[in-house]
């Protein structure tokens, strides 16, 4: 494999470099979902369920980015110190994998070593940079951060179940991330991904959450057992990822039946969380100048699914 084929390889289909070391339950989805942490330009959350592999989907976006710019410095932040121990060594892991050695012969002509491993560090001899910062730190909410600087910051379950009982928590959650912006180099990026526990948590000051399904419309009500209903969906289905069916329920597609399934997965997590929104008062919903904002980002991305984003 020549070097560009290799580097073209990482940053078009991460999804498939998954799949290399292990994760085969990964989907065009979850591609657009590292995709959005490699080459973002603008903050972003993410919001979803438990078992949708984003944690899976931050490793890998993490091992690359090391891999394709070395001389960035990354923090990434999890709840408790604890926490963050699982995902450094699985991106440890992932950069000792055959695999990635494979790679990163490919592109730099030398073997990947680890000169810096350990439970919340990783450094490797790629880098070029002499300030001595590790290219990946990991720490807790309750880590000082008083002197530090990173290029792009990674948060990930920053928000749990204590932010759901506890105000207190809430508000120190978001103090703690409000200054994630003090320590945020120059035309860096912050990247959360999460699932929101209460109305007033720390999810409600990040970015707008990227609304994987884009537009999702409603079929109209169909007999069953009839052609109406099958008639009823065809007007959506070249335009949209997703359709709700009125009275009936819900109805996903995609070009494989594990991305259709994920695609589900997110439809039911956004309406439980535009419920739980309406149980506690109400969503705050975006202005149309925001929503096409992020439309114009998953264009500029290139990012797949039939959603034109013009329609809605």
């Amino acid at each position: 494999m020549t070097r560009e084929k290799a580097i073209r390889f990482l940053i078009t289909k991460p999804y498939k470099f998954g799949h290399l070391l292990g994760f085969t339950k990964l989907s065009e989805l979850h591609n657009e979902w590292i995709l959005l942490m490699l080459k973002g330009k603008e903050d972003f959350t993410l919001q979803a369920s438990r078992g949708t592999f984003k944690t899976t989907c931050v490793s890998i976006a993490l091992a690359i980015q090391i891999i394709l710019m070395p001389n960035m410095r990354t923090l990434f932040i999890r709840k408790t110190d604890n926490d963050i121990k699982e995902v450094i060594k699985q991106v440890s892991k992932i950069l000792q994998d055959a695999h990635t050695q494979f790679f990163v012969n490919a592109i730099y002509g030398v073997q990947l070593k680890l000169n810096v491993k350990s439970a919340t560090e990783i450094t490797t001899n790629l880098t070029t940079d002499i300030k001595g910062t590790s290219q990946l730190v990991g720490v807790g909410m309750g880590t000082s951060l008083t002197g530090k600087h990173f290029d792009r910051i990674y948060t990930d379950d920053i928000v749990n179940v204590k932010d759901r009982i506890s105000k207190a928590e809430r508000e120190q959650t978001k103090v703690i991330y409000q200054e994630l912006q003090n320590i945020k180099n120059r035309g860096g990026k912050i990247f959360n991904t999460g699932t929101p526990w209460a109305k007033e948590d720390c999810f409600s000051i990040m970015p707008e959450a990227v609304i994987a399904l884009g537009c999702v419309p409603i079929a109209e009500y169909g007999t069953p057992s009839t052609e109406e209903i099958p008639d009823a969906v065809s007007k959506h289905v070249q335009y949209f990822d997703a359709v709700l069916l009125e009275n009936h329920g819900a109805l996903s597609y995609s070009d494989s039946l594990l991305a259709a399934y994920h695609k589900m997965e997110s439809l039911e997590f956004y309406a439980r969380l535009l419920f739980n929104a309406k149980m506690l008062g109400g969503p705050k919903e975006l202005s149309k100048q925001q929503v096409e904002r992020l439309y114009e980002i998953r264009r500029q991305f290139g990012m797949k699914g039939r959603h034109p984003a013009d329609l809605c």
